[in-house]
């Protein structure tokens, strides 16, 4: 074994008391496996410590379990005497078998983290797309149909779908349906990926986040908001210039 000119270290890696703690499966968060705990279990079997059923039963309790419970020591490691929080394996499994509630609690905290984080990420991206639609009017008889107008505005499209909900409609008064798909015919659509990228080539929308909001909600979609959108549209123009 190696030792280093700083008392107390073996090589440039760890104190000889971190090292004694990892030999006792007191280990660094990074060092806790599956491989690791599975080999505190078999130790713990062979000890007769634990029987077959709570042996099955601890080889369950996943890693993150493990992993989230709090430091039992800490020691210094790297060249920098870094402080490192050591987590004690056999310790852990003795209490999760005495108080098997650490167990379901951590679990369903852990489910409850996760649930959050994915609502999180699903309001902050953005579930719909934004198109500029110039769409022809048709008018006269039956027999002799022809284009009256063009209708043009913005509106919006849920995500993987074709059908068009208009927002804003600009221009002659014309009555417009309810959507329009965007694969008819004539209609002509330019996409934009967020409201801010929309009013950068058309002034004439800048005042109608409103409107805007109000047609997502009523496709029952969740709108950015002002400072979310600011944020993608900034990300999305790093370093375009």
């Amino acid at each position: 074994m190696l030792f280093n000119n700083n008392k107390g270290y073996i090589g440039q890696s760890r104190s000889a008391r971190s090292e004694k703690a990892i030999e006792s499966n007191e280990v660094p968060l990074n060092q806790i496996t599956r491989e690791l705990i599975n080999e505190v279990i078999d130790d713990l079997v062979a000890k007769e410590h634990v029987d077959e059923t709570k042996e099955e039963w601890l080889r369950a309790v996943p890693v993150y379990v493990w992993k989230e419970q709090l430091p039992t020591s800490w020691h210094h490691t790297g060249k920098y005497f870094k402080k490192t929080d050591h987590y004690d394996l056999p310790l852990y499994a003795q209490e999760f078998l005495d108080d098997p509630s650490m167990v379901t609690n951590t679990i369903k905290d852990h489910k409850q983290m996760l649930s959050e984080q994915k609502q999180e990420q699903i309001a902050t991206e953005q579930q719909y797309e934004i198109y500029y639609y110039e769409k022809d009017i048709w008018g006269g008889t039956r027999r002799h149909p022809k284009i009256v107008g063009t209708e043009y505005g913005y509106g919006v499209a849920k995500s993987s779908s074709s059908q068009l909900y208009p927002v804003v409609v600009e221009g002659d008064n014309y009555p417009n349906k309810s959507y329009y798909s965007l694969f008819g015919n004539y209609i002509k659509t330019t996409q934009y990926s967020s409201y801010l990228e929309l009013i950068k080539d058309h002034r004439e929308f800048k005042s109608t986040k409103l409107k805007l909001n109000k047609t997502l909600k009523s496709l029952n979609v969740t709108p950015l908001t002002l400072s979310q959108e600011k944020e993608r549209f900034n990300k999305e123009n790093e370093g375009a210039y």
